[in-house]
């Protein structure tokens, strides 16, 4: 049998190193509870997400109250952009009676906009 070479192993680190070696976590862009038509969005600013069709103009900005998450809970507000309108998916539906021939195939297509969170800004009414 050949004898092998016991090395000595590091030491596991204490919790003061473990602490010492640890980074600052950045400051986070925060987020935000955005209710457009009744749907609420958990958004973070340059977010893009399709809602409810909306009245506005491509490329105009609205601003809306929302409830601001970081990096305090409370009240503010949202600006977002309005990329522009878009469809959804296509959902079919089928319906048939039997033994008689009788079959009808509908169709939709949501229409949806296209948005963009600008800013969140906190405080405000």
């Amino acid at each position: 049998m050949e004898k092998r070479k016991i090395t000595k192993t590091a030491k596991p680190k204490t919790a003061k190193a473990v602490k010492a070696e640890t980074k600052p976590v950045a400051k986070s862009t925060g987020l935000a509870i955005l209710t457009i038509s009744g749907t609420q969005y958990l958004v973070k600013e340059g977010d893009e997400l399709l809602v409810a069709k909306l009245a506005g103009k491509e490329g105009s900005t609205e601003k809306v109250p929302a409830m601001v998450l970081e990096p305090q809970i409370g009240k503010g507000t949202i600006s977002y952009k309005i990329i522009g309108p878009q469809k959804g998916p296509k959902i079919r539906v089928a319906t048939y009676k039997a033994k008689s021939r009788y079959r009808r195939v509908r169709g939709a297509r949501a229409h949806l906009t296209k948005i963009e969170v600008v800013k969140i800004t906190e405080g405000g009414k």
